[in-house]
Order: structure tokens, then C-alpha cells, then sequence
């Protein structure tokens, strides 16, 4: 057996100069079994120590404390009033320190639970809808923690390590994260339903020179402003844009309005208010991927990732149909 607690961490209990009252927190466990077994030496034989350890460390104890901890006897050991005291207190303590261990314990495994996701927009459904519906009776106890932002604030918060996966717009290239691609989604005009626009199986490009879109200045609005620009420059024509500090639902409401027309992906075209009409776009596919530090430490994460390139992978070789065919990529 040895003496192991030579190194061991000291606490600090109440009472006296704190020097003079400084132990360490093996000698609390010593007296707590000596009491327990009534002798030092089977307290040793239950600790995998010297008898002498605990002697020394009890004998220590009581030289500091100013009263004796225990009566020694032929038989064994029994407290003193002022041992039982001190026993007490010390428990009281202890039962504090394991209070609070248990409590980050219990705060490090619910972080280990908690998977921080960056949307672009809410969830309206598609992949992600069907992604988080999946996880969610996989993993009941697992939380998600949502930020809807723009890419560049995704992107530093992923840098900052505020946040484990980002689910954006096109292919970022983003120093120290992984990029896996996942879905595709077709791109909508969103109309007035009075609109001449509205009465079209499909919109061209060239339907939509000249027009006013809105846009919103958070989530996907730069992409979207970006590949409207693109697209309408290689056909020699360009849009009116309004930048709109406004949620997905107010902007729809303007379009009914007559304000403007909108961009939006189709699998976020299921509702809306009256008044709207969304309609296809010919050639127009949005491609959507991952984006985290492959150093994330989390399980979840990866597990969720996992789970994200499963489901893509069924839509790929299952048949799940985009609502128009694959043309041009929002990520090329």
C-alpha cells in the first residue's frame, strides 16, 4: 500500500488563521472512515493505505484544529464531541463539493446534448425539416439550439466556436471547415396572384428584367441577390432591388401587396398568405450543404452529420425529385 496523498489537492475550512486550518481533502476521508470502522487500521484496509498515513494525517489534523478528533483506545478509535462537530461540518462540505460536480457534470452533458445549428431561414420544410424531424426521434433527448443569420455571420460564428454546423446557401470556402454537400432544392418566383406573372406554368430569366424584388438584408438575401444579378446580367438586364430589414412572412405579405415580387426556394413555397403565387423558374437549382470544424469534439454533431448524409444519400438513389429539373447550380 501507499501513501498517496502526499500531492493531493488541498480545501480550505473555516475557522482559525487560514493557513493554520488549510487540509487536504484525503485527511476529511481518513477521519470519515476511521469514524465509519471505529480503528485506523481497518480505515486502512478500506482506503488501500498505511495505518501510519492515517495516523499521521489525523494526528496533523488535530495539532492544527487545537482539539483532539478522536479517543484512542485498546479497541479502536471513537469521535470526540469536538470531532463529531468537526465530522459534521466536514460532510455538510463535502456533500456541497459533490452538489456542485454534479452540476457541471450534469451542465457538460447537457452542452454534449446540445447541437448549435445556422440556418439561413426558418424551417418551412425539405431536407432540413425532414433532417431535425429524423434526429429528433433518434435522439429524444437531444436539444437544437437555432440561429437564423446570413452566411457571413454563420461562417464567424463557426470560426468563433459558437455555433457546430451551418447549413448554407452554395459551396463557401471556409479555412478549417468541412463542405458536404446535401440537397438541392429548385428556386421560385413568389407573384401576386394578379400578377401576369402568375398566369405561367414557368418564369425566364427574362420574365424577370426590370422587375422589383425584395429582398431580405438577413438569412439567404446576399446569395439570392447575388445569382438574381448573375442571372439577369447573361441576358443583358437587371432588376430593381429593395432591401428589406424584414422575416420571410412580412416580405410574402408585400408581394401580395403588390410591393414586389420575392425569391425562395420550393420546398419553403408550402404556405403563404393569400394573395401570392409562386412559380417555378427554368434552370434555376440552389444546391445547400454542411459547413463545421471537423475538430468539433461533440458526438451529436457528427452523429447528426451522419445522419444528414444518409438522408441525402436515400434522396439521391430513392427517386426524391427536385419540383423542376437539375439546371444551373446556385453553387457554380
Amino acid at each position: 500500500m501507499k501513501d498517496r496523498d502526499e500531492a493531493a489537492p488541498r480545501t480550505a475550512v473555516t475557522g482559525g488563521q487560514a493557513h493554520r486550518a488549510a487540509i487536504k481533502l484525503p485527511q476529511l476521508r481518513y477521519i470519515m472512515s476511521a469514524a465509519h470502522h471505529g480503528s485506523f487500521r481497518r480505515a486502512a484496509c478500506a482506503l488501500d493505505v498505511q495505518q501510519s498515513t492515517i495516523s499521521r494525517r489525523v494526528r496533523e489534523l488535530e495539532e492544527r484544529l487545537g482539539a483532539p478528533i478522536f479517543e484512542r483506545g485498546p479497541s479502536g478509535v471513537r469521535l470526540t464531541r469536538d470531532g463529531a462537530q468537526f465530522l459534521d461540518g466536514a460532510q455538510g462540505a463535502l456533500a456541497e463539493l459533490d452538489r456542485a460536480v454534479d452540476r457541471i457534470g450534469a451542465a457538460a452533458r447537457a452542452e454534449q446534448d446540445l447541437v448549435r445549428i445556422g440556418l439561413l431561414a426558418p424551417l418551412t420544410g425539405g431536407f432540413l425539416d425532414r433532417l431535425l424531424r429524423a434526429a429528433v426521434g433518434k435522439w429524444p433527448a437531444r436539444h437544437f439550439l437555432i440561429t437564423e443569420a446570413s452566411s457571413r455571420d454563420h461562417i464567424a460564428a463557426l470560426r468563433g466556436g459558437r455555433l457546430d454546423v451551418a447549413f448554407l446557401l452554395g459551396r463557401p470556402s471556409v479555412a478549417g471547415c468541412a463542405v458536404r454537400p446535401l440537397w438541392r432544392d429548385s428556386l421560385v418566383a413568389v407573384v401576386p396572384s394578379n400578377d401576369d406573372l402568375a398566369a405561367l406554368a414557368v418564369v425566364t430569366w427574362s420574365d424577370l428584367i426590370g422587375r422589383r424584388f425584395l429582398i431580405p438584408e438577413a438569412g439567404p438575401g446576399r446569395e439570392m441577390e447575388d445569382f438574381l444579378a448573375r442571372r439577369l446580367a447573361r441576358r443583358g438586364g437587371q432588376a430593381t432591388i429593395l432591401r428589406q430589414a424584414a422575416g420571410r412572412d412580412t416580405l410574402l405579405h408585400l408581394v401580395a401587396l403588390g410591393q414586389g415580387l420575392m425569391l425562395a426556394p420550393a420546398s419553403a413555397s408550402a404556405n403563404g398568405p393569400d394573395g401570392v403565387a409562386y412559380r417555378p423558374i427554368a434552370r434555376a437549382i440552389l444546391s445547400f450543404n454542411a459547413i463545421w470544424s471537423p475538430n468539433n469534439p461533440k458526438p451529436a454533431v457528427h452523429r447528426l452529420l451522419a445522419l444528414a448524409e444518409a438522408l441525402s444519400c436515400n434522396d439521391r438513389h430513392g427517386g426524391r425529385r427536385l419540383v423542376r429539373p437539375v439546371g444551373i447550380d446556385v453553387g457554380s
